[in-house]
């Protein structure tokens, strides 16, 4: 997936996956110079960020 189908699935700036991309929050691949992502990867990152926050919820 490329950059702007990611922010707008995750609801996040392009900017926002930048630094995402910067501190190694996302996984990506640089193809060509542009960047893409890997839905499963990316899809198991946000799984893992989504129990964390349940759990600091009590949820």
């Amino acid at each position: 997936m490329c950059d702007k189908e990611v922010a707008y699935l995750l609801k996040v700036s392009r900017r926002t996956l930048g630094e995402y991309r910067s501190n190694g929050t996302l996984p990506y691949y640089v193809l060509g110079g542009k960047v893409l992502y890997k839905w499963s990867e990316n899809g198991q990152v946000l799984d893992r960020g989504y129990r964390s926050t349940c759990r600091m919820q009590g949820g």
